[in-house]
């Protein structure tokens, strides 16, 4: 069945890998009900396996529209390119390496209208290179007024498993910063007024590794984007100065624990 209503918007880079692109790919090609469109963006040159590998699947489903971006300029900006061209009155985001269950779109949408949200979340389960091998389970709450006093800590919304009126974020985008840009966008739509609802089961399997752990907890870099994410905070009087010392604080000391805490902290705490 075919829903007419859904665009799924997906980024794809030369990063990913060809077997990834294949599992991410037929998750949405074999939804229980199909998008209207499926928007898959090639951020700049990717190797010529990857392209035939994504070229496959569209000539078995032609609501496949295949989006090639000259530059590499990451994920945020290809996904607003293609929400931006996106046609459906709903848009679900779906990363390249990722798997979405089977009945993801369908729950999403019954979901999205039963709780009258604008957003629709899922927790998530997260796997190491091979979809059996576990990585961890990131939990979320389920009602819009508990994610609200838990996000001004910490970014919980599983970013891959969006699903939102298509008016939501075409209404805004994501902003291309380094770090942080979705948690940022979700702040801005909880500022606007926008409602959160988070499915209490995974209906996305998020693929993890050690490295992309590792590069989330260091830098200078990253550090300065956290405090000014924190110092937009407190401009537009998400958190007091008490919780502007208290959150930029915790976050310096998480950012250069070593790699080892950083892994343990992100399985058995944050999951």
């Amino acid at each position: 069945m075919k829903n007419k209503n859904i665009s799924v918007v997906m980024a794809t880079w030369f990063e990913d890998k060809p077997e990834w692109l294949n599992e991410s790919i037929s998750s949405i090609t074999s939804q229980t009900i199909r998008p209207f469109e499926f928007i898959i963006l090639i951020d700049g040159p990717i190797p010529e396996l990857n392209l035939k590998t994504i070229q496959n699947h569209a000539l078995k489903s032609n609501f496949i529209k295949i989006v090639k971006l000259k530059n590499n300029r990451g994920c945020f900006n290809a996904r607003n390119k293609g929400i931006k061209m996106a046609s459906g009155e709903y848009i679900a985001i779906m990363d390249a390496d990722d798997i979405s269950m089977p009945n993801r779109l369908e729950e999403q949408i019954q979901e999205l209208h039963k709780h009258k949200a604008d957003i629709v979340f899922s927790t998530q389960n997260e796997f190491y290179d091979r979809s059996n091998n576990f990585a961890g389970y990131k939990s979320c709450p389920r009602y819009h007024e508990d994610i609200l006093k838990q996000i001004l800590f910490r970014n919980l919304l599983p970013d891959p498993s969006i699903f939102a009126k298509s008016k939501v974020l075409k209404k805004n985008p994501y902003e291309l910063i380094k770090f942080g840009s979705d948690h940022k966008l979700f702040l801005k739509l909880a500022l606007d007024g926008y409602k959160f609802y988070c499915i209490q089961k995974p209906l996305i399997k998020v693929r993890i590794t050690y490295e992309q752990r590792q590069r989330r907890g260091g830098g200078i870099r990253q550090i300065s984007e956290d405090i000014k994410l924190r110092v937009w905070m407190k401009r537009n009087n998400l958190i007091n100065l008490t919780q502007f010392f208290l959150y930029s604080f915790v976050f310096i000391v998480f950012r250069i624990i070593p790699p080892s805490f950083k892994d343990f902290i992100y399985k058995y705490i944050l999951r």
